[in-house]
Order: C-alpha cells, then sequence, then structure tokens
C-alpha cells in the first residue's frame, strides 16, 4: 500500500488494532481488507484460544461468542450474496485473497510501535487489582509521551540511548502522530513537557 493511502486509511481507522494493522502494512490495500482481517482474526482466536487479546479487565467479556458471532455474519454475508446472485463479490474476493498471498509487508515499524504502545495502554496485559477497577470504571491515568518512546526503544526501533535534543524531536513526532491520528497523549499540544526531559534524566 503507498503511504499516501495508508496515511489516509490510518485518519479514517476506527479502532487502535486497525491502525496497528495498518501501520504493519499487513493489508495491501483491498475492496475486502477489513472483511479478511476480521475473518482470519476470528478464526485465529477461535482456534489458538492465547492468541486472544484479552486482559484482566476484560474477563468478565464472553470474546468466544463474540468472534463465533463474528464468523457468523461472515458467513451470512456470503450467503446472502449467493441469494441474490452476486458473483461479482466472490469475484472480488477471490482477488482479494490472491493479492493477500502475494503480499510483502512494508512496515513503518516506528509507527507500528506507536500504536503497539496505545493499544497496550487501552488494554493493559496485566493490572493489579486495583487498577483493573480503574480500569472498570474509566479511571485511566492518560498515555505519556515516555511510554511510547520506552516501549518503541523496547521494540528497538529507536536507539536506546537518546540524547536530549534526540528525545525531544522524538517526543515531537509522537505527538504530531498523537494528533493527526486522535490519540490522546498527556501534554499533546504545545512544547515538549519539561516533565518528560525529567523522567529521561531520571530513568538514564
Amino acid at each position: 500500500m503507498k503511504n499516501k493511502e495508508k496515511h489516509k486509511r490510518l485518519s479514517k481507522a476506527k479502532t487502535t488494532i486497525e491502525q496497528l494493522a495498518l501501520a504493519k502494512d499487513a493489508m495491501p490495500g483491498g475492496r475486502f481488507d477489513e472483511v479478511m482481517a476480521d475473518a482470519i482474526l476470528a478464526l485465529q482466536v477461535l482456534k489458538d484460544p492465547k492468541a486472544n487479546i484479552q486482559c484482566q479487565h476484560e474477563r468478565a467479556f464472553d470474546w468466544k461468542t463474540f468472534y463465533e458471532k463474528r464468523l457468523f455474519n461472515f458467513g451470512r454475508w456470503m450467503a446472502e450474496a449467493m441469494e441474490r446472485g452476486d458473483s461479482n463479490l466472490f469475484r472480488d474476493l477471490a482477488e482479494t485473497i490472491d493479492t493477500w498471498r502475494e503480499h510483502e509487508p512494508s512496515p513503518d515499524k516506528r509507527l507500528a510501535a506507536f500504536f503497539e504502545a496505545v493499544r497496550l495502554h487501552e488494554s493493559p496485559p496485566e493490572l493489579t487489582p486495583t487498577q483493573a477497577q480503574n480500569y472498570k470504571a474509566g479511571k485511566v491515568s492518560p498515555l505519556t509521551v515516555l511510554e511510547i518512546i520506552t516501549h518503541m526503544q523496547a521494540k528497538s526501533v529507536v536507539p536506546q540511548n537518546l540524547d536530549l535534543d534526540a528525545y525531544n524531536n522524538l517526543a515531537h513526532t509522537v505527538r504530531a502522530w498523537g494528533k493527526t491520528y486522535r490519540v490522546k497523549i498527556c501534554g499533546c499540544s504545545g512544547r515538549p513537557n519539561n516533565r518528560d526531559a525529567t523522567e529521561l534524566k531520571t530513568k538514564r
């Protein structure tokens, strides 16, 4: 997918998972990209419970039933196309499958790490009981630039040792992404937060 088209779709994406897939260039950019991604994810989760995207504060949610319904809706969508004789839909779907099979991703690794950090903040893999209660109540501390950059460093997409100028330049980029892709980040507007620089020095 061309960068211009990718960023256009990133701006319109409704979920962080979709944005992450676009940043990783997992979808080649066709008519049925979202349909393919949705169906494949549902199938993977149902086949392998370990692939389930879940965290402690979401345990009450019945993910198995959720994804079973997604696959049911996919099957119903195809059955309705058969009923109305929409053979073009299946030709287009077959073309999409071929495109996906031949697609060689060209990911934007830094942007993908950015959306991974956002997703981890939305649904942390581990929570203390108090944190779980806060998430259920909607009392979540804001995502910070430092959290995002630390995750980018953990993914080795930016240097481990950043001097203050390099950190501030990267922080500016992170804030710009937050504004462009509607991600709420602590201190997203204006000059870099002085706390970022202080935390960076403390961390080092």
